[in-house]
């Protein structure tokens, strides 16, 4: 029998969490109603009574039921399942999320808040996900004297979150967040959070999805951390590329355009996955949400060695058809990466790895440390993947979760996992994780890019490495 918790909360009564050791996890509380599968979410603030048993995750937002098995893989092990925990997914019920906090708290203290946005190129995802479980950094946290409180959402993605028709509300997956961290703002006083302290962390398309909240600026957020990705990598899109979308789900599902979305509400979640295609683009449209303006305090920003790896397509690479494409960039960018059009494919690829590492996730994290006007922490992630399988020695996208949240016991480093656990801890507690004036290296005492002071005359060459960025994720739409 779990053992539990028991809180009275003024808005939402009684809630009974989940108590592992000294910390408790209230689960699958309702931060947003919908009325179909497309509908704009409706935030239930001023709090809502909740259900009274938090001690279970709410279901996933529809995806692909084997979305939690993909990532699996990207990260390159399976993450061990709590017992009793099933997966199950709704239409309708699926925009929930989960508190984990210390479970004693002094009335008179409120606590520092870390709310997690998850990645999943805004194609799947969900925070129930065991890989994401906030309980260890919480433990963490606890040990170390510097108590936060964690929150986890789950949002939209694929066809309901950011599919664009003109009969719906545009950015549907994004609003969602928005809601969450509005339902975070008026409620996470109850559970002992400041509402007032928060910090938002989000990797790969939740890093993007964080840079989108910055920018417009987000009641009680005062800091903020981008692992992996910025807007750059999920950039919001006019509408010609949403109608392109519409038109090749509409194709792969054998929909009619005029009648689509209607049989996209009714249609069973398994024979709409199993056809749609897995390599559709679901991007933000502009205008992006507003919001309050305020400005941050601080950003940590960083990326991994071989994060580029995520990107690289599962079939063969013309090696001229790729060297052709970079002709518009100077001699440079080429004799740097040594990529030739005799290349195979297999070597093409290993190439286009650090291109992509280079150009799509490091250069942005850098840029953003040397052009802040507030305290910026850079990192790099630089620890080899030791499973076996695809990733093997490789510091690969989505392993730098794997170490922060601490969830995979076969992890052999736990110095790094704990250091970053400590670093992220300090961080949301207002703290300095570092001096600003530091690059901090996970996994290894240097940074070993030898790449990295060409990389920064190739953009001085090329007129700045936004436009070597756009050139090269250009090349995404074509392999």
């Amino acid at each position: 029998m779990p053992t539990t918790s028991t809180l009275n909360h003024a808005g939402l009564g009684k809630l009974t969490g989940l108590l592992q050791d000294d910390v408790v996890s209230f689960r699958g509380i309702k931060y947003a109603s919908l009325q179909s599968r497309f509908a704009a979410s409706e935030p239930t603030f001023p709090a809502t009574p909740a259900k009274e048993d938090a001690t279970k995750f709410g279901p996933e937002p529809l995806q692909n039921l084997g979305a939690c098995a993909v990532e699996w893989f990207l990260i390159g092990g399976e993450c061990p399942t709590e017992p009793g925990v099933e997966q199950d997914w709704s239409g309708l019920e699926g925009l929930t999320l989960n508190i984990t906090a210390p479970k004693n708290i002094p009335a008179e203290k409120k606590l520092p808040v870390l709310i997690f946005i998850h990645g999943g190129a805004f194609l799947h995802g969900a925070a129930s996900w065991p890989q994401y479980s906030l309980t260890p950094l919480v433990a963490s946290s606890i040990s170390t004297s510097n108590p936060i409180i964690a929150v986890s959402i789950n949002y939209r993605t694929n066809v309901f979150g950011f599919l664009e028709h003109p009969s719906l509300a545009p950015n549907r997956g994004i609003n969602d967040q928005k809601h969450a961290l509005d339902w975070i703002y008026h409620n996470i006083s109850g559970f002992g959070g400041d509402h007032e302290n928060m910090t938002i962390l989000g990797q790969s398309a939740g890093g993007a999805s964080v840079g989108f909240h910055l920018e417009a600026g987000t009641a009680g957020v005062k800091r903020a951390v981008m692992m992996s990705g910025d807007p750059g990598i999920r950039p919001a899109v006019p509408p010609e590329v949403h109608r392109d979308t519409f038109e090749k789900v509409c194709a792969a599902l054998s929909l009619n355009p005029e009648s689509a979305i209607q049989e996209l509400e009714n249609m069973s979640p398994r024979d709409l996955y199993k056809k749609l295609p897995m390599n559709l683009l679901y991007l933000p449209s502009l205008p992006l949400p507003s919001g309050t303006g305020k400005p941050l305090q601080a950003i940590m920003v960083g990326d991994s060695k071989h994060d580029g790896g995520i990107l690289l397509p599962p079939t063969t690479v013309d090696a001229k058809a790729v060297v052709e494409h970079f002709e518009q960039l100077p001699e440079s960018f080429l004799a740097l990466y040594g990529l030739k059009a005799e290349d195979d494919s297999d070597a093409a690829k290993q190439k286009l790895c650090n291109i992509f590492s280079d150009w799509v996730f490091y250069m942005p994290a850098v840029s953003r440390a040397m052009e802040s006007k507030i305290p910026t922490y850079l990192y790099h992630f630089n620890v080899l993947n030791e499973w076996d399988g695809v990733w093997k020695g490789q510091s690969n996208h989505i392993l730098d979760v794997a170490y922060l949240f601490g969830n995979y016991p076969e992890l052999k480093d736990k110095a790094v996992s704990k250091d970053m656990q400590e670093a992220v801890v300090r961080f949301v507690n207002g703290d300095a994780p570092w001096s600003p004036r530091e690059v901090k290296v996970f996994g290894s005492e240097t940074d070993e890019r030898t790449r990295a002071a060409a990389v920064w005359k190739i953009a001085e060459e090329a007129g700045g490495w936004d436009r070597v960025r756009g050139v090269v994720m250009s090349l995404l739409a074509t392999i």
